[in-house]
């Protein structure tokens, strides 16, 4: 377990952000889990779609042959735009339907909108977290490349990095000693 000295001040911010950052970990942790499912429910509808009828890639692609069979929900894509416009979606828009009793608009379904963005937008905000705590602790010039990272593009090292420190800070296993 690791000690830090710190001032009252500090202590104070840093205990109350460990009550933020803990209600942001159930909050990234509850829209992780709902993502997955709507993540299974689009795979699930497009594999029932492409089983429903034989939709062939339009070009050669990935080593797969023109005219070869599309099985594969991601490359689905791949068919010819007026047979993925007229054909495939429809069967799509049924399916929904059909299997959860949601009725989409053609094209569109609600996993980025609904359950991607809002997992991706809290998980930047929990790391938010463990950059306020390395400015609370001083580092700040740390702390200020690890914001500017998270306002662009973030390597998934760096994003490790800040995930542990959350996970230590907020289980505790970081604490504060005052001066």
């Amino acid at each position: 377990m690791a000690y830090l000295n710190l001032t009252n001040e500090q202590t104070e911010k840093i205990h109350a952000l460990r009550l933020e950052g803990l209600a942001l970990k159930i909050k990234v942790e509850y829209l992780k889990d709902e993502c997955e499912k709507a993540v299974a429910r689009e795979k699930d509808v497009h594999e029932k779609a492409l089983a429903e009828k034989v939709f062939t890639y339009e070009s050669e692609f990935c080593g797969k042959l023109a005219g070869e069979r599309i099985t594969n929900e991601f490359d689905a894509y791949c068919m010819g735009e007026e047979i993925y416009l007229n054909e495939f979606l429809p069967i799509v828009k049924q399916k929904w339907m059909e299997l959860y009793g949601l009725d989409y608009p053609l094209n569109y379904t609600p996993t980025y909108s609904e359950y991607k963005k809002p997992y991706f937008d809290a998980l930047r905000e929990y790391r938010k977290i463990a950059v306020k705590f390395l400015k609370i602790c001083g580092k700040v010039e740390v702390a200020k490349q690890f914001a500017e990272m998270l306002n662009g593009y973030l390597p998934d090292k760096y994003a490790k990095r800040l995930d542990e420190l959350n996970d230590q800070f907020i289980s505790g296993a970081v604490k504060a000693e005052q001066e």
